[in-house]
């Protein structure tokens, strides 16, 4: 009763009144029924609770992607990196653009052909039973529950959080329970056709959400000519990073290019899970080629300009944004702009948009995640023959059990951008070895084996001793640090030389696995040869120079298009109008590449 008492006190004291709890208990009633309106549809069998029953059209899909990477925490993210550099922080996340679009045109495709529920089931259709099998189980744990949870606590739940504490002025454990329960409600019965279909509805209302703060933080300013005086002496909109003399290793333009020079490829080109799974659940190869390419445009020209936006104003209207414990905290700025400029009913709208935004990331996350524990654990491993409506019951109760982990981890989460950086190097250095093993025949189950290994080693702990022993570190707060472009560079080529050695040392996948693989999926050839002298006459496959091509023409037009929207809704029309010619060109060539692609319909 106390507690209770506690929490009325802290609700009737915030920010928000009735009317905005009104326009928020709304979004959640109508988005929870919406998800729970495709309970029958989910309850058929795990295809359909995890794959929608492959019946996926290229722009639910699609925007089911750019929904789920709208976490809560992204705005706050991505605003985070504009107060602390200017435009030219989102390179952290801009270069990915080269890895998206290479998934798209060499990946998107051959996903599809292997039809399958997971991405983990590639690893016994690629290298067989036995040690393959183990990896499997392995890495369904691994993905499926640390670092599902890990994703899952320190970046949407931590997010909201920290929106939620400014505004309503509840405490982490409250705003952790509340959220979760939110997000459980529909999750745990609607499968994958209700994350689609309520992710189409919240990715909407969240851009709505992100557009209506924007406009009131160019207004709070004095629109443009306002924001140019305000940062007139700074450098926040400049595109490209600066380099600072006299640390090389820390400066921003150094990792810039580390970024765009080796980043890029060495996290991979195939895509992850959760891209995998939506390419799975579409109808054919041309419906996940288009949600692919639809994705593309949206993540990255689309969506992150209304934050930039905010971003950049609150620099001249809050300069220092604190947390409660007095600590400068950039992130923390985005829930301050809700709180200071926005009335009473747009805040709401606003709250709920977030809500949005981290309701169509969580889903995704509780669906994916239990599909490796329930797929690639639970029927391989622990109950191979139950019934269909056995395995959807005990997907609903991993669902529940990791999102009451992915609660524990966000209150030992204390810096979204410290989550974000730790994910990208302990991934750095199997990258490449993701694009071999579907691209050289001789990988096997002993490349991905010590490839994993290595990378979490020299991320965690040889990076440190090597850059020690190089002099490559930094001292912050009294820590030795080494930054993370020594720190990559490292685990690229330390981890890289391990799985290679360690591939031309061990013997290729057996035979027959090799052959079914090869039919099935047709990867190019050339890393082929053994296997296709043995398998003889295929059908004739894509010209590699086209999607080469075609992958040129799509980062150029993805990159110049997000550039050309940043400079026009910022006014800088010379500027603007030059990215444009580069858009409409990249635009022509791009769509006459992908008019000769091949296309399997089933």
């Amino acid at each position: 009763m106390e507690w209770l008492i506690r929490q009325y006190e802290q609700f009737t004291s915030a920010y928000l009144t009735g009317w905005d709890w009104l326009i928020i208990l709304f979004y959640c009633i109508g988005i929870t029924l919406l998800g729970l309106a495709f309970k029958e549809k989910a309850s058929g069998n795990i295809q359909n609770y995890f794959l929608s029953g492959r019946k996926l059209t290229w722009w639910l899909a699609g925007t089911s992607l750019v929904a789920t990477s709208f976490a809560s925490d992204t705005p706050l993210l991505i605003s985070g990196f504009v107060r602390e550099e200017g435009i030219s922080g989102n390179w952290k996340w801009w270069f990915m653009a080269m890895a998206s679009v290479g998934s798209l045109f060499f990946f998107a495709r051959l996903w599809r052909r292997a039809h399958i529920l997971t991405d983990l089931e590639f690893i016994e259709l690629r290298y067989g039973k036995g040690l393959a099998s183990l990896l499997r189980g392995y890495k369904a744990i691994l993905l499926g529950v640390l670092f599902n949870c890990y994703a899952l606590g320190a970046w949407p739940l931590k997010g909201l959080t920290k929106v939620l504490d400014v505004v309503t002025g509840w405490q982490s454990l409250s705003s952790i329970i509340f959220c979760s329960v939110l997000a459980l409600i529909y999750s745990l019965f609607a499968g994958l056709w209700g994350v689609v279909a309520t992710d189409f509805v919240q990715f909407i209302l969240a851009m709505i959400g992100s557009l209506v703060l924007a406009f009131y933080s160019l207004n709070a300013v004095g629109w443009w000519s306002g924001l140019h005086q305000g940062l007139l002496d700074t450098q926040k909109f400049s595109i490209l990073p600066q380099h600072t003399s006299g640390d090389f290793w820390n400066s921003p333009f150094t990792l810039f290019l580390m970024l765009v020079f080796i980043q890029w490829w060495s996290r991979g080109l195939e895509g992850d899970g959760i891209a995998v799974q939506r390419i799975s659940a579409c109808k054919n190869e041309k419906e996940s080629f288009f949600a692919m390419l639809w994705f593309n445009i949206a993540h990255y020209a689309l969506r992150p300009w209304p934050w930039i936006i905010v971003g950049l104003c609150s620099l001249v209207l809050l300069p220092q944004v604190t947390n409660q414990a007095g600590i400068v905290d950039h992130e923390m700025a985005y829930p301050t702009m809700i709180v200071t400029l926005l009335p009473v009913g747009v805040r709401g709208l606003i709250i709920a948009a977030f809500f949005a935004a981290f309701m169509s990331t969580v889903d995704t996350h509780l669906n994916w995640g239990s599909s490796y524990l329930v797929n690639d654990l639970y029927a391989r491993f622990i109950k191979k023959d139950a019934t269909a409506s056995h395995y959807v019951f005990v997907s609903r109760i991993v669902t529940f059990l990791l999102l009451v982990g992915a609660a524990i981890v966000s209150m030992m989460t204390e810096s979204i951008k410290d989550a974000f950086f730790l994910t990208l190097e302990l991934f750095a250095g199997v990258g490449l070895l993701g694009t071999a093993r579907w691209f050289w025949w001789r990988v096997n189950v002993w490349s991905e084996i010590v490839g994993m290994i290595s990378s979490g080693f020299f991320a965690l702990f040889l990076s440190e001793k090597i850059g020690l022993l190089l002099g490559w570190t930094s001292v912050i707060d009294g820590k030795i640090i080494v930054p993370m472009t020594p720190s990559v560079i490292i685990n690229v080529v330390g981890t890289t030389f391990i799985w290679v050695l360690v591939t031309l040392l061990t013997k290729p996948a057996p035979e027959e696995n090799l052959i079914a693989f090869y039919k099935k999926v047709r990867p190019f050839s050339l890393g082929w040869k053994p296997i296709v002298k043995i398998v003889g006459e295929v059908e004739k496959e894509d010209n590699f120079l086209v999607q080469l091509w075609g992958w040129v023409c799509g980062v150029t037009f993805i990159l110049s298009t997000t550039l050309m929207i940043g400079k026009f809704v910022l006014g800088f029309w010379m500027k603007g109008f030059i990215f444009l010619l580069i858009t409409t060109l990249s635009l022509y060539f791009l769509v006459k590449a992908i008019s000769r692609l091949k296309w399997r319909e089933s």
